[in-house]
């Protein structure tokens, strides 16, 4: 079983390379859950993929003059079924956030001719 875990997961990531893994992620700061971030899946070569961001009202941005610290933790078996599912269900407090990032990935820099 573990195996067939593995030869999964492995298969997973040669899908994907999104800075978020895809699926339902918990945000944390200083071990209290501050969001969700959820990262769509995407084939391979394909420089375009969504991240969607829900922060609570107490969600510091990391910075160095905040000294916050953000992390990003899978979440499995996911409670969400998939990203419509996540964008009906998420928790969504009085002062919350949503960030919308569509994302276009480069392995070179854009602005370097070539």
């Amino acid at each position: 079983m573990r195996l067939l875990q593995l030869a999964a997961a492995g298969f997973v990531s040669s899908l994907l390379t999104a800075q978020v893994p895809i699926d339902a992620n918990r945000l944390f700061q200083l071990e209290r859950q501050v969001g969700w971030v959820y990262g769509t899946a995407r084939e391979v070569g394909d420089p375009f993929y969504t991240e969607h961001w829900v922060l609570n009202p107490d969600f510091v941005k990391p910075s160095l003059k905040s000294q916050a610290k953000l992390q990003v933790v899978p979440q499995s078996p996911s409670e969400f079924k998939d990203e419509q599912d996540f964008l009906a269900r998420v928790p969504f407090s009085k002062g919350s956030k949503y960030i919308r990032a569509t994302v276009q990935e480069f392995n070179y820099l854009p602005a370097v001719q070539r």
